[in-house]
This record gives structure tokens, sequence and C-alpha cells, in this order.
């Protein structure tokens, strides 16, 4: 049942997930919800504070000019956070940005938004920590890594040339997972090799049945249960795939019957069953072993 709700300004129009935030002591803290929009003007980003009744831009110092305006920009991708700020990506001026906005002001931080150079493919920012903090994005030819404690482009790994990454990027375990558009599924370095393709991949996987020549099967999503080391997604052409932390297929690509139905949201695993819904609204529940 609903609950509550908030509605945006007129003709704003909601950019991906909303991320949640709890921010203050324990016994007196807070939950937030930020939210992306855009705009016939630009985008905007909305902090609401959820009482537990309902949900309230937040008007409290430094946000007391809530929404953030990101005046003549049009936001592309949802947001992503840590506990700073919120990132997105999307493009100001004809050029392709990544923005990085501080919570604790409302404000950007340094000189932000930095120039991603190629195209943002709307997927999610991806966080990943070590000396400093970086974000990678899913580009058009590349999967990209930004250093955003110095607000600098690092690198682009040019490992899905020609192709774009246009689903998640998830990173565990210091590996990098991102499917590109002709269908190959790739395990990157996101440290010291990053910036060398030859030398970054720990691996890739395409299905034979989509080799040189053959109709590309974009990948849009996928799932990496950490319980299994597996990864879990299926294509454009109808076909779910499980493969394991060395690159192989654990078991050959599953189809339902001989329909034509993609999947394109990420499969879910749990308790060794993969639930994945295709584009013309079947949910299947399938055993992931067999």
């Amino acid at each position: 049942a609903g609950l509550y709700a908030w509605n945006s300004g007129s003709n704003e129009q909601i950019v991906g997930t909303p991320r949640w935030d709890s921010e203050g002591a324990a016994g007196a803290r807070k939950h937030y919800l930020y939210v992306a929009v855009t705009t016939a003007t630009g985008g905007k980003v909305y902090r609401l504070y959820d009482n537990g009744s309902t949900l309230v831009p937040d008007a409290a110092s430094p946000w007391s000019g809530n929404p953030y305006t990101c005046t003549g920009c049009t936001m592309t991708t949802p947001l992503a956070q840590d506990t700073s700020n919120v990132y997105w990506g999307g493009i100001l001026s004809s050029a392709q940005k990544l923005w990085t906005l501080s919570k604790s002001t409302a404000a950007l931080v340094g000189i932000s938004p930095i120039n991603t150079t190629n195209t943002n493919n709307k997927t999610a920012p991806s966080l990943w920590v070590s000396t400093n903090t970086y974000i990678f994005l899913g580009l058009t030819g590349s999967v990209s890594k930004f250093n955003i404690t110095g607000q600098a482009l690092v690198a682009h790994n040019t490992n899905p040339a020609g192709y774009a990454v246009t689903g998640r990027i998830t990173i565990l375990g210091n590996k990098i997972y991102a499917g590109d558009d002709n269908g190959t599924m790739w395990c990157l370095d996101p440290d010291t090799n990053f910036a060398t393709p030859a030398t970054n991949k720990f691996w890739s996987y395409k299905d034979g049945n989509h080799a040189a020549g053959a109709p590309a099967a974009p990948i849009k999503s996928h799932y990496y249960d950490f319980t299994t080391s597996r990864v879990y997604f299926g294509d454009q052409d109808g076909h779910l795939y499980t493969i394991n932390s060395s690159g192989a297929a654990v078991l050959a690509p599953w189809r339902p019957g001989t329909t034509s139905d993609a999947f394109q949201s990420a499969p879910l695993y749990q308790g060794g069953i993969l639930v994945a819904g295709t584009t013309t609204g079947t949910l299947w529940i399938l055993d992931a072993n067999s």
C-alpha cells in the first residue's frame, strides 16, 4: 500500500533511481532522498527529508535554496553517491561532463563539472576507493576512470573499442564488471593497469553464437553475486548467461523456447534461484544450477 508521496515541479521528470542516505548520530539520525530531475531548462537535484510520514524538500542551510539547479545541463545518468557527494553524468554546452555535488555545502566540488570526452550512456557512475576516490563511467568506446579527489580524468580503457557500455558497472573485489552493446561482458582491472587495455583485462566473454559477423546482442545490465563469484546477465536476443570468476560459462546459455523476448534488466540471484524478466512482461523463476 502507498504510504506517502512527493511531487516534483511542473514538467519535471525523475532521472533513474533516487539515492537514500542517513545522516547524524544514533538517536538523532535523519533520512534523506537525493532525487535528480530534468526540466526544459536544465537539471535539478532535490534533497528530500523523510520524516516517516512525508517527504519534504530540506530547507535547512546549506540546502535553503533546495533544489540545486544545474542550469543548461541535460542529466543523462542516474545519481551515484558516497558519504560526501552525489555524482551524475550529462551534457553542458554540447560537451560531455561529470558532476560532483557536495552534500554538506550544496555546491559543486572543485572544478566540477569535468569533461568526460566520450559520450555518457545513461549508466549510473560507479565508485571505487583506493588511495583516492574514483568514479567509473560506461561511455561510448570505453570504461573511463576519474579521480574525484583531484577532479580529473585518469584514463579511458578502450577494451570495448567501437562499442558502448550501456548497462550497470559493478566493482567488487578490485574487479570491474561491465557489458557492452556488442554482447561482450568485460572483467577489468580498476587499478594500476587500467590505462593499458592489453594488460588491463582479466577476461572477457562473448557467446560463440555472436562471434564476428553475427548480429550483436547488446547486454543492458547484469548481476554479480559474491556468494557464488558469478556474473548473471541476459542479452537483447533473449539468452541468459552464468559466467564464473575466470570468465567461463558455467552453463549453456538459456533461452525460453524460441521466443524473441529480450532481457534488458538485471537478473536477481538468491539461494540457487535466478529471477529474470523479459521485455514482453514474462517473469522467469529458474534453477541457477541447471
